[in-house]
């Protein structure tokens, strides 16, 4: 699937060796199936080494039980598949924590490891554009940013942290690096003040500030391109879901 895609894809196996068999073959992206640290001899090395040359480290999963009992288990990942195949990966960077295969029975009823229709495409989609974001001026990135806010006139907030601040100081960053972010507000008011009109949240009883907001502040979208987004990415069950609560 990758190669299919254009990589040239080296594959690296081992134990002790295996951090100098990743710095040998100097990639530009590792993709690996983790059960545990990337490196168990020198996982603070692999740490420096992938952020030293800004390396994305996804991880794709197999799961070793049926894929229709996992789909119908509410509880996920569980115990020790989920500690060290996803909670321990993140200690060196890793993301994008997906199954992509899964025990199948096969014809004799006997269960078979196979991949999950669609996913490793996906898996290799997402590491085709980590690879080319890699390669963009910073101008031409776009970035989004997600924060907690109550309705109304409620601030961003975060356990322990100064949000607006924080965001504000981000952004300025950004800008300083390269980013393209608009002309910022002067100060921390100001930026509250834009928060709150142009990422506000309503309660369902703010009909009049939901109107204003509507015609004001929001951009919208037509139905039928929220449909094929949907369809592209919630499987049916979800989808049916969202349209079962909203």
């Amino acid at each position: 699937v990758l190669e299919r895609r254009g990589f040239n894809v080296v594959g690296v196996s081992g134990g002790s060796g295996r951090l100098a068999l990743i710095r040998a073959a100097a990639p530009d992206i590792v993709l690996a199936m983790p059960h545990g640290r990337v490196s168990d001899q020198e996982p603070e090395e692999a740490v420096r080494y992938f952020a030293e040359r800004n390396i994305p480290y996804l991880c794709p999963l197999k799961l070793y039980r049926r894929y229709s009992e996992y789909r119908d288990d509410p509880r996920g990942l569980v115990g020790g598949m989920a500690s060290q195949s996803i909670f321990v990966p993140e200690l060196d960077g890793g993301t994008r924590m997906q199954l992509v295969a899964a025990l199948f029975p096969n014809e004799r009823g006997i269960d078979d490891m196979a991949l999950i229709p669609g996913r490793m495409e996906l898996m290799a989609e997402h590491a085709m554009r980590l690879v080319r974001l890699r390669k963009k001026p910073n101008r031409e990135k776009k970035i989004a940013v997600v924060f907690y806010k109550g309705p109304g006139k409620n601030a961003m907030h975060a356990a322990g942290l100064e949000v607006a601040p924080s965001l504000l100081a981000l952004l300025h960053r950004l800008k300083a690096e390269g980013y393209e972010v608009g002309e910022l507000p002067a100060d921390e008011k100001a930026f509250q003040e834009r928060i709150q009109k142009h990422a506000a949240v309503f309660g369902t009883y703010a009909e009049g500030a939901i109107d204003r907001f509507l015609r004001d502040g929001a951009t919208l979208i037509p139905v039928s391109d929220y449909l094929k987004w949907r369809a592209a990415q919630l499987p049916e069950a979800l989808a049916d879901d969202v349209d079962r609560e909203y």
